[in-house]
């Protein structure tokens, strides 16, 4: 396998920044696989099985494309050979588009694509949840116990008794209702089961389906036809219209301010939103949401890469009924900005000296400063963590390891930072905590970017009020205040889903104050799989403050007005895993690399830059976000508990 350490890449750009540009274009093409080749039960890491070849490739980036156009990143290669790394068993049965877009020392790009068909003799995760090979065993069996035959779902269903699967060599389940995921369950400790808030969706006919891993990661799959029954028997939910007026087709864009204008209506409800998405480079990003007509605005088009793309307009009813319509353009970008919180970037790597907090697990602690430990009772600085973690009592599943690390669960032979809570551990600052606290260096009114890989360990059924924090969160420099986060990932009903809250005072906060907090739409919590995490930020308490956050590449927030407190201190970030209230049994999360970056001009990286920080693969992922074809219409349930995409409170 081949690593690229940072230092290495920079030495590289600084000896190509002085040259010349390149005297020909960038160019790339596939050698292996062929082109329809089947791909069976492949685990490739950086493997000559798949190599691309070409003149002027400073790095290559390969994604895997399924037939609903839904693009997964795989892994980005600096070094040549040129090789992608591929876990088939990461993702469903079916045919797929393998392309590799190389870029060169001055970010220009050419793509090579290939059809593959993945085949494995047992089936895959279907969106990249699977755990993937190890050792072989006897396959999951399962059957479904309730609902009995004839007997409806109603109201927010939360597994077991209501709807519960019984089996055998099962170590966690995925259910999808009409193949959309609604949860994922680890703990059998009251039986598998489903939870769906089935008053979200309109009645009638469903299939539920079950997709069970064994602890080698093999897969049974079970599909069980369910009625969902909330008294609105014989109501039809007439799909929403949507149209795209402008850009025109064929249209070519260019730099941050394009203007669009889409059309939408509903003849039996309403519409409560309508997205526009730009695919472009194997990437779909969402440039434009709106809850209320009229849908018109503009869009930048920053950060995506020049050549042909589509652009797709998609309307959500009340009731969670989707139509989507999709538009040839292309994108033709020369030096594009984007000062005002998008994405924006060129497509070097992140400077060394832009990097201002990090956390590393390759590295000793004693060789690491910056940031210091909270478990336990205790603070301990970063130098003085014993490299064996720091450990309390044993707990129900054997551990000691309270903050520390531990084996990757998708990789053995790599390092990851561990966070654990036990029921009877003592409160540090006030709740049960086992966290990364980095010294104060976020000033108000500058950009900055968070990124973190989270893994979260499947903790079951969250009790009612049971609310945890976890992966990061932005807390203010001035404890005497007890002001809460600027922002964070807290959890929400029950434990298994989560939001983003963001929080703030207008004014001056140094004396105290009054916080206002945003909570945006609920997000399942992605259990016993890498998830990456990049945050865009800006704190400002008189209107011009933003909030930008991504999961996996897919944006899921974008907070614009107040953020933070303005309180005359230094603030600071965190990592780790909360908790204010009782629990149970043990928790743990773990995490890969937590890192901070100061943008100087507020536009200087993408969150794709960013994200590769954080040095994951597609394998740790599951590809998200809607891609729901030309003309068609699907009907999918919000995952939010709110009609649009923010829910205001003062707290």
């Amino acid at each position: 396998m081949k690593f690229s350490k940072k230092p290495i890449a920079l030495a590289a750009f600084s000896l190509l920044a002085g040259a010349p540009l390149a005297a020909h274009a960038v160019s790339v093409s596939f050698s292996r696989p062929s082109s329809g080749a089947t791909l069976r039960d492949v685990n490739w890491s950086n493997s000559s099985a798949c190599e691309v070849t070409g003149s002027s490739i400073r790095r290559v980036t390969f994604t895997l494309i399924n037939s609903s156009g839904r693009s997964t990143t795989l892994n980005t290669d600096t070094g040549s050979p040129w090789r992608c790394t591929l876990d088939s068993s990461d993702f469903a049965n079916g045919k797929y588009t393998l392309r590799a877009t190389a870029y060169d020392s001055s970010g220009r790009t050419a793509t090579a694509s290939r059809s593959v068909t993945i085949s494995n003799t047992t089936t895959g995760g279907g969106t990249g949840g699977g755990t993937g090979g190890g050792t072989t065993g006897t396959l999951p069996t399962m059957a479904l116990s309730a609902p009995a035959a004839g007997v409806p779902l109603k109201g927010n269903v939360q597994g077991p008794p209501n709807c519960t699967v019984t089996g055998s060599n099962i170590a966690k389940i995925e259910f999808y209702l009409n193949g959309v995921l609604t949860n994922t369950d680890g703990n059998a400790t009251n039986g598998w089961g489903c939870w769906i808030d089935t008053t979200k969706y309109q009645d009638g006919a469903y299939t539920l389906k079950a997709i069970a891993f064994n602890a080698a990661g093999q897969t049974t799959t079970a599909s069980w036809p369910v009625t969902i029954q909330n008294g609105t028997t014989g109501t039809t939910n007439v799909a929403p219209t949507v149209g795209i007026s402008a850009p025109g087709s064929s249209a070519t864009l260019a730099g941050t301010a394009v203007p669009y204008t889409l059309t939408a209506s509903d003849s039996d409800g309403s519409v409560a939103k309508v997205e526009l998405s730009v695919i472009a480079g194997g990437t779909q990003k969402v440039v434009a949401t709106k809850t209320a007509a009229p849908y018109s605005g503009t869009f930048s088009t920053s950060g995506l890469p020049n050549g042909a793309a589509t652009l797709m307009a998609v309307a959500t009813d009340n009731l969670g009924k989707q139509t989507s319509v999709q538009r040839s353009v292309s994108i033709n970008n020369t030096v594009v900005s984007d000062p005002g919180g998008g994405t924006g970037g060129s497509t070097s790597p992140v400077a060394d000296s832009h990097i201002i907090g990090k956390a590393r697990a390759d590295v000793a602690f004693s060789q690491q400063s910056g940031y210091s430990a909270q478990v336990i009772g205790q603070h301990t600085s970063v130098s003085s963590i014993p490299e064996s973690g720091i450990n309390g009592s044993t707990l129900s599943n054997g551990e000691t390891l309270r903050v520390g690390k531990a084996s990757d669960p998708r990789n053995s032979a790599a390092k990851v930072f561990q966070f654990q809570l036990g029921p009877n551990d003592p409160d540090t600052s006030g709740s049960k905590r086992a966290e990364f606290s980095f010294n104060p260096n976020i000033e108000m009114n500058k950009v900055y970017w968070i990124a973190v890989s989270t893994y979260v360990h499947d903790w079951g059924n969250l009790g009612s009020g049971d609310m945890s924090l976890f992966g990061t969160q932005l807390h203010s420099g001035a404890n005497n205040l007890g002001l809460s986060p600027s922002f964070g990932l807290y959890t929400s009903s029950g434990g298994r889903n989560f939001h983003v809250e963001a929080r703030w005072a207008a004014g001056s906060c140094s004396s105290g104050c009054s916080t206002t907090k945003a909570n945006y739409a609920d997000q399942p919590i992605p259990f016993g799989r890498w998830v990456d995490f990049v945050f865009k930020f800006k704190q400002n308490t008189s209107g011009s403050g933003f909030l930008q956050v991504w999961m996996d590449g897919q944006q899921i927030v974008n907070h614009t007005g107040n953020l933070g407190f303005s309180t005359g201190a230094t603030d600071y970030a965190k990592f780790g895993y909360y908790n204010w209230s009782s629990f149970n049994s043990s928790r743990k999360v773990m995490l890969r690399s937590p890192t901070i970056v100061a943008d100087p001009t507020g536009s200087t990286y993408s969150q794709e830059q960013v994200r590769a920080l954080l040095g994951g693969t597609a394998a740790d992922a599951l590809a998200g976000g809607s891609t729901s074809t030309t003309g068609s219409t699907t009907t999918a349930a919000s995952s939010g508990v709110c009609s649009t995409a923010l829910c205001v409170a003062a707290q």
